[in-house]
């Protein structure tokens, strides 16, 4: 009965975790409006986001820690989509498998208290770099984007720093096994609590024959058969152990765990101490209110990169203390403009297209608060950016050919024709510009016929509010290409 119960539970452990997985990868794939939902449950899921928008109360944090407590970390067995890659990736080169174990350094309770201390002082991308959902979010980005346009296309320098780090960590899984969890700041702090927790996978030495069969199938080597004992704090319940042992010495339940692994745990008294000091550093980092002392420090120094920040970013400093470059706006955006090209963070890309007029899904999809969500209205009356005119490019007045492309896409009717007079052309008319109406969005730039385009888009420091819709032609907002409708004219 014992038996089959392990064989249930690891098989619906391994189906949830793949079923995660798979949706995880899918999302990132494919970017089309039917998966938001599913983008916004997947992200408010994950702890490192959950606790930077919400800190110790987020839904998703409180369940991390409680579960963690009560039977082991259930949130690493399956919710983790990283930590499922890493196994996938293990079994397939289960050939290339090391035969000896490497015990994680001690100096791996630093990486949660870095990334804590980061997130209090406003430097999130100190916790990116070790976050199990930025890190998967940012290989996968990359990948979708060499398969989508090619390595010349995906090659800045952040997209090729995401894709060298995904593939070193392939190549540890592979050979391996889940090796990055031992540096996780989210696995250490979760692992903190996982040794307290009454249940868990426990070992009776009573029955164990000490054959190495759960050792070896363990990716993360966390049992010590010469002991008799098993590194709960390490522990992800993958149940892998418990379908190969002959005995049934290995189960998860409660009891046995404690009482055969209690002299190991007086003896690693300092490491528990540290798991949970690096545990509470972490969280407290993303609970305690949030200093901008570095994050406006970034903000200085991007400011000279002509960078417009998504729609709801509102300033540099907001957006670069709550960003962990997870690429999720990224890949939620319709039309592929939100691009990390300078800066590991997503930023507008016009030369890929221009920003939606009714699209607010990089906010409503963004786990961090980095973007706020807005709703249509506010995100018609957000200006992310300034719409440049240099009317001498204009083929209007270069040319003297009719066009008025950019009034005819332009959401906001801030620009405008009027007669040309001075072409000496009956019916010539130019466009006339009012920046107060521009919110940004690059559709004019986009449409822009000219050889040199007779528009640029300018960032501004900070995003505001516009009047909203012009009311010239009528009020009616124009038909826009790459959305719902083909071009107007």
């Amino acid at each position: 009965m014992t038996s089959r119960r392990n064989t249930a539970a690891r098989w619906v452990r391994s189906l949830l975790a793949l079923s995660v997985l798979v949706l995880f990868a899918l999302v990132f794939a494919l970017p089309t409006r039917r998966w938001i939902e599913t983008r916004i449950v997947l992200s408010a899921s994950q702890l490192s986001p959950s606790l930077l928008r919400g800190g110790i109360l987020a839904a998703a944090v409180l369940l991390a820690l409680v579960s963690s407590a009560i039977a082991g970390r259930v949130y690493c067995s399956f919710l983790c989509p990283l930590g499922t890659g890493q196994e996938l990736l293990w079994r397939i080169g289960a050939l290339f498998r090391r035969s000896g174990y490497i015990a994680p350094w001690r100096v791996r309770y630093a990486v949660p208290v870095v990334a804590g201390l980061g997130l209090l002082f406003g430097l999130p991308l100190l916790m990116a770099l070790s976050d199990p959902f930025a890190i998967f979010g940012r290989g996968a980005r990359g990948a979708v984007l060499v398969a989508q346009e090619g390595l010349s296309a995906a090659l800045s320098v952040p997209v090729v720093a995401f894709l060298v780090f995904s593939a070193v960590l392939a190549l540890l899984a592979l050979l391996r096994g889940r090796r990055f969890c031992d540096w996780c700041p989210v696995g250490i702090t979760l692992g903190a609590l996982a040794k307290i927790a009454p249940l868990g996978v426990h070992l009776d030495a009573g029955r164990c024959v000490s054959c190495g069969r759960c050792e070896r199938a363990c990716p993360m080597n966390c049992i010590r058969v010469a002991g008799k004992a098993i590194e709960r704090d390490r522990c992800v319940l993958c149940l892998s152990c418990t379908g190969v042992c002959p005995t049934g010495a290995i189960a998860y339940g409660s009891g046995g765990g404690a009482a055969t692994t209690r002299g190991v745990e007086r003896r690693s008294f300092l490491r528990e101490a540290l798991g949970f000091l690096a545990g509470a550093v972490y969280i407290g980092g993303g609970s305690l209110p949030r200093s901008d002392a570095l994050s406006s420090v970034v903000e200085r120094r991007t400011s000279g990169r002509s960078l417009v920040l998504p729609p709801g970013a509102g300033d540099g400093r907001h957006f670069f203390s709550r960003c962990i470059s997870c690429q999720a706006c990224a890949s939620a955006c319709p039309v592929q403009i939100l691009q990390a090209t300078s800066v590991p963070q997503p930023t507008v890309d016009y030369s890929k297209g221009y920003c939606q007029f009714n699209c607010t899904e990089c906010g409503r999809v963004c786990p961090t608060g980095a973007i706020r969500s807005l709703t249509v209205d506010e995100k018609h009356r957000t200006r992310i950016a300034l719409s440049e005119l240099t009317i001498g490019n204009c083929v209007v007045t270069n040319k003297h050919q009719a066009c008025g492309a950019c009034a005819e896409v332009c959401p906001t009717h801030a620009l405008h024709m009027v007669p040309y007079e001075a072409s000496g052309r009956p019916g010539l008319t130019i466009p006339v510009f009012d920046e107060e109406y521009c919110i940004g969005c690059g559709a004019c730039r986009f449409v822009c016929p000219a050889t040199p385009i007779a528009f640029a888009i300018a960032p501004v420091g900070e995003q505001s509010r516009t009047p909203g819709v012009k009311e010239t032609h009528g009020g009616d907002v124009p038909a826009l290409p790459g959305g719902d409708a083909d071009f107007p004219f």
